[in-house]
């Protein structure tokens, strides 16, 4: 028998749940470790939007006060002093290209501290005049590069308040040396990005990376859609860098948030390296932990798997050897863990089935030698059948000799005797026939009482009559007392008739044991004790004869009346020793069903 080897089957399962349990884990990490990156980019982006938004509120602020100014201008100051109320420095420093008086027409009545030759000059077509006429509100341009001025300059419009004669008040500014500059300058995102603040058109007004100011946006349309929405954004993007060779085009992060009072929005751009820089490291952090975790995992495997198929293999080496047949050398020892146990429980199985295997090799030669001792007394038994079969025959035809040498030499020879005598009574005179008569009716009553004996040496009535009892007395007082024996009859129990089979049986015994005692014994006192108990009857027969040895009694009388009892379940007992007299001790089973069969 050999026993199949699945270590490296079990070596691979054990890896493989470890294996799996760490993937389990590593995914768990890594979707935490995602959602850490997605929300560390979204961070990132929202920061970028917060800075362009800020950037956007301080220049709405800035503008918004600007316009408050030129209000105050034109609604405080009659038009003879407004050349002196404008070298105001708070204008100057906004509006550094100088401050303008408009009646309703949209014509220059006033313009200072520069470009004096603009009076008289018509600006009522500038769009962005004609839009503060039609909707009589603070206006804001894009920059304006056509017109009289030098450079490209943004104008502002508000309606004029109290002047006489005017109608709006504006303001030129330069973005190249505004205010503007000065605010976007300090918004610049990290080292690798910058911000611009961009008009409708596309036109950077202002930049925190100089060279950048008074170009054209690269998201320019983008922008112009956003502007006119009213809309704050912010993503990623390269493919729009037409402008930019394709080995230098970059991947950035742009931010868009447009301004509320004027038609310019701040753009924040910076390289999606710098932006997500937080990221990228968790990113990698993450990818070096998951590989060190593998790795781990992996070598917790093996270490696992090897620390359990060791001692497994140790414990089907044992096995395969006791499946052999070696039950005497131990299970080694395989640790205080459950295999451990295992195999301590392993090694008590070994020795109490070593103790098991030695007890049923004992238990098999006892048997053996019992069978045998069992066949020799079956043979010995049939032996004593055949004998006791063979004696009974001849016991049989023994009893046919005795009757018909009975019926021969006495009850024949009676009855010749007395047809005889009756033919000689009848041809006898008168006077003798009555004493003939008397003669032959004697010689009648002695055969009649020859029969009588024969019938009841055969089976007494006296049993079917009157039981069991009554007929053990009557035979032992009729056998034994003639010849001098004292008898004593005791009943125990309630006296009862029992299966015609145990009273027969038993009588038989009794009967044997009587004509023994009456034969050999040579007794002066027979005891015969009869005990009716519920489930069985137990006879005692006792003398004080001369009494003999077992041993050598061989006689077809005591195997007949072990056989008797035998056959009916019961027990049968002969205790006698020379010179101690006899004691014969019978038990047979009352079978209570029977009792009613035989008594119908």
């Amino acid at each position: 028998m050999t026993l199949v080897r699945k270590g490296r089957s079990l070596r691979r399962r054990i890896v493989l749940v470890v294996m799996l349990a760490m993937l389990a884990v590593l995914g768990t990490l890594g979707a935490l470790g995602y959602a850490s990156i997605t929300q560390s980019v979204d961070r990132s982006l929202q920061e970028r939007l917060l800075l362009a938004q800020a950037a956007a509120d301080h220049l709405d602020t800035i503008l918004h006060d600007s316009a408050s100014r030129l209000e105050d201008l034109s609604s405080s100051v009659p038009a003879s002093n407004f050349a002196e109320a404008a070298t105001n420095p708070r204008l100057g420093a906004i509006f550094n290209e100088g401050v303008f008086l408009l009646d309703k027409s949209g014509l220059v009545l006033q313009a200072e501290p520069l470009h004096k030759g603009w009076k008289g000059l018509a600006l009522g077509q500038n769009l962005v005049v004609r839009q503060a006429m039609d909707e009589h509100a603070p206006t804001v341009s894009n920059l304006l590069r056509d017109g009289p001025w030098q450079r490209g300059v943004v104008l502002m419009v508000v309606p004029a308040g109290k002047v006489e004669g005017a109608g709006y008040v504006g303001g030129a500014m330069d973005p190249t040396h505004a205010l503007l500059q000065d605010v976007i300058q300090t918004r610049r995102p990290g080292s690798s990005g910058y911000t611009d603040l961009v008009d409708n058109h596309g036109a950077v007004l202002a930049s925190s990376d100089s060279s950048r100011v008074l170009s054209v946006h690269n998201h320019g349309d983008f922008v112009a859609n956003l502007i006119r929405e009213r809309r704050p954004s912010v993503g990623t993007c390269h493919s729009c860098h037409k402008d930019e060779p394709a080995p230098k085009r970059e991947k950035e992060v742009v931010a868009f948030a447009p301004l509320a009072f004027a038609p310019w929005a701040v753009v924040v751009r910076q390289s999606e390296a710098e932006a997500f820089a937080p990221a990228k490291v968790l990113q990698t952090q993450l990818f070096i932990l998951g590989l060190v975790l593998v790795g781990a995992g992996l070598v917790l495997a093996m270490i696992t798997a090897q620390s359990v198929i060791k001692p497994i293999e140790t414990l089907t080496k044992t096995a395969h050897r006791i499946a052999e047949g070696n039950l005497s050398d131990p299970v080694p020892d395989t640790g205080q863990d459950e295999l451990g146990r295992l195999g301590q429980a392993f090694d008590v199985m070994r020795v109490q089935l070593k103790g098991s295997m030695e007890r049923i090799q004992q238990w098999t030669r006892e048997l053996e030698s019992r069978v045998k001792e069992r066949t020799s007394q079956l043979e010995e038994s049939e032996e004593e059948r055949k004998e006791l079969l063979r004696r009974v025959m001849s016991a049989q035809e023994g009893e046919r000799k005795k009757i018909a040498r009975e019926l021969h030499d006495e009850t024949s020879q009676e009855l010749t005797a007395l047809v005889m005598g009756l033919e000689a009574a009848h041809k006898a005179p008168p006077s003798e026939m009555f004493a003939r008569i008397d003669q032959l009716k004697a010689l009648a009553v002695r055969t009649l009482e020859g029969v009588h004996r024969v019938m009841l040496d055969l089976r007494p009535s006296i049993l079917d009559d009157l039981g069991l009892q009554s007929a053990i007395r009557w035979y032992a007082e009729n056998r034994l007392e003639p010849l001098g024996m004292d008898v004593s009859v005791e009943t125990r129990g309630t006296d009862r008739r029992l299966p015609a089979e145990v009273e027969t049986a038993v009588f038989r015994v009794l009967q044997e044991a009587v004509n023994n005692a009456a034969e050999h014994s040579e007794a002066g006192r027979v005891n015969i004790v009869v005990e009716f108990g519920e489930d069985a009857i137990r006879v005692f027969i006792e003398d004080d004869g001369c009494g003999f040895d077992p041993a050598l009694a061989r006689g077809m009388g005591m195997m007949g009346m072990r056989e008797r009892v035998t056959l009916l379940g019961g027990r049968f007992e002969l205790v006698s020793k020379t010179g101690k007299g006899t004691l014969i001790a019978l038990e047979v089973p009352i079978d209570v069903k029977d009792q009613g069969a035989d008594r119908r």
